[in-house]
């Protein structure tokens, strides 16, 4: 087959659709029979472990009281997995248990490429944005190497499930979006609030003006809100600094009374608080949106607000009949706040770091084209900018895995701004390319020691640092700053890729987004 042919092929939005399940079931099955496993529990991982127990015994669990409310809404993979054990006959053991997770992840990953094809044949996007989202979306380091490094999980789950959000509400369907939220609820718990919110608005739609404010009083005001905050977060960064240094010997009970750890921590967030804080208020647009949205508000059938009531109803009820609320949950809100609000002292912008390498570069395209992004997401409709705006702040915690069920309206709304902004032949970044290979580390070993005894110890210390350096509250200082280093010059070489191409190589036409 010559290159010419091999070109149509990947481009066209069918075959090339066959290539992305080719490319996720290869890499699905070479990781069933040769791929690394996380050396906790015999592979099963920290939760993991929980999981293979409601594999097991979850009708025992639920019959004695034993199953908490957290983990009563993760119970859907462990059922089907349990049941694909007992009608082939297998035993409950932790190979067998690992095995079906792991041939359970392909299919899912399989099922949700047919589902990003749907998605994208909605907005006609380009043979380029179909590739671009198909490698936001499952050639990231989350789901093309730490998910069958860690299979006993529910990110597969969750995936898929945020990709029939999006596909759902993109084509108004109220029965399946409720169904999907209702199903989806117990495999991932912020399901059902984003369920909710997309079928409230699910017939809303906002005038040109609220989508592309001509001149957006709320841009201007984030402008000086940056500057307020950086000078503000510098000046009692300085003062703090300061104190410390004059009074540290002489005063160390006062400075341990005003506990200045946790002050270095809150200081450490504020960049990233102030940056989240910059992105929601773009994502509205102007003042304007909300006049708009409490309009709309009144106007919302009464259907369609009693199908977002039963989408968080029908789970929460469901959770309270099966599960024990006696039983500690392992993360509660207050634990998101301690996340969200105090991250590890001097590791500014963590967020960001934990985020790009989790989720790959198209976290960088977002960043580049963020005005662009909030544009479309406007245009998508209230529903998707209010999943976005609940998702966004999840991102503080530095553990990108919960934005799982929000990743796809991302993916969606990045590569719907770059289209905007472009013709639809336009060029391949080869900066793109390059980095979602880098940053996916499926080529990576992870496992190159063994792992010393404690699983819950040594996490900062390599060998177990080559897994704990892609999530944020565990990346040790050289982790951190390496990544941080790399993620700079990757957003450099992106950024003067897309500028290049931008004047030399693409067709690029009149920018239709009106931002």
């Amino acid at each position: 087959m010559n290159l010419s042919k091999m070109a149509s092929l990947w481009n066209d939005p069918k075959t090339s659709c066959q290539f992305m399940v080719l490319i996720v079931v290869a890499l699905g099955l070479f990781n069933f029979f040769y791929g690394e496993l996380v050396p906790v529990n015999e592979g099963l991982g920290w939760d993991g472990a929980t999981y293979a127990r409601l594999t097991v015994y979850i009708d025992y669990m639920i019959s004695t009281g034993r199953l908490s409310s957290y983990y009563a809404q993760r119970i859907l993979p462990s059922l089907i997995v349990r049941y694909v054990l007992i009608f082939s006959g297998s035993e409950f053991s932790t190979e067998n248990i690992i095995r079906v997770f792991l041939l359970y992840n392909t299919l899912l990953l399989a099922v949700s490429c047919a589902i990003w094809k749907r998605i994208s044949d909605n907005f006609s996007l380009s043979p380029n944005g179909r590739w671009i989202g198909f490698g936001g979306l499952f050639l990231s380091y989350g789901y093309s190497k730490n998910l069958f490094y860690a299979p006993v999980t529910t990110d597969a789950t969750a995936l898929v499930i945020g990709l029939l959000l999006l596909l759902f509400h993109v084509e108004k369907r109220p029965i399946a979006l409720l169904t999907t939220t209702v199903i989806g609820a117990f495999a991932w718990p912020v399901v059902s609030i984003c369920g909710a919110l997309l079928l409230f608005f699910l017939r809303t739609d906002l005038l040109g003006a609220v989508i592309s404010p001509a001149a957006s009083p709320c841009s201007a005001r984030s402008v000086q809100f940056a500057r307020w905050v950086m000078w503000a977060w510098f000046g009692l960064l300085g003062v703090c600094i300061t104190g410390f240094a004059i009074f540290h010997g002489m005063a160390a009970e006062f400075w341990m009374g005003l506990n200045v750890k946790r002050l270095a921590d809150l200081l450490t967030g504020i960049p990233s608080h102030a940056g989240a804080a910059i992105a929601l208020l773009m994502l509205v647009g102007s003042l304007a949106y909300f006049n708009a949205a409490a309009v709309r508000f009144h106007k919302t059938s009464f259907i369609l607000i009693g199908l977002s009531i039963a989408a968080v109803l029908i789970p929460w009820t469901v959770v309270r009949q099966i599960s024990n609320a006696l039983i500690p949950n392992p993360n509660d809100v207050g634990m998101m706040r301690e996340y969200i609000f105090f991250p590890p002292t001097g590791k500014f912008l963590l967020p960001f770091v934990s985020l790009a390498v989790f989720w790959g570069p198209l976290v960088l395209l977002l960043f580049l084209k963020w005005h662009a992004f909030c544009c479309e997401a406007r245009r998508l409709g209230p529903g998707v900018v209010a999943v976005i705006g609940f998702s966004l702040p999840l991102g503080l915690a530095n553990d990108p895995r919960y934005m799982i069920a929000a990743w796809p309206f991302f993916v969606l709304g990045g590569v719907l701004a770059l289209e905007s902004q472009s013709g639809n032949e336009s060029r391949f970044p080869v900066a793109f390319v390059v980095l979602t290979l880098l940053y996916a580390q499926f080529w990576m070993k992870l496992n190159l020691a063994p792992w010393p005894t404690g699983d819950y110890e040594g996490l900062a210390d390599f060998p177990k640092q080559m897994l704990f350096m892609h999530h944020g509250r565990w990346m040790n200082w050289w982790s951190y700053s390496l990544q941080l280093v790399g993620i700079g010059l990757s957003l450099l070489w992106l950024r003067n890729d897309l500028k290049r191409r931008t004047h030399h190589g693409a067709v690029f036409t009149e920018d239709h987004s009106g931002c």
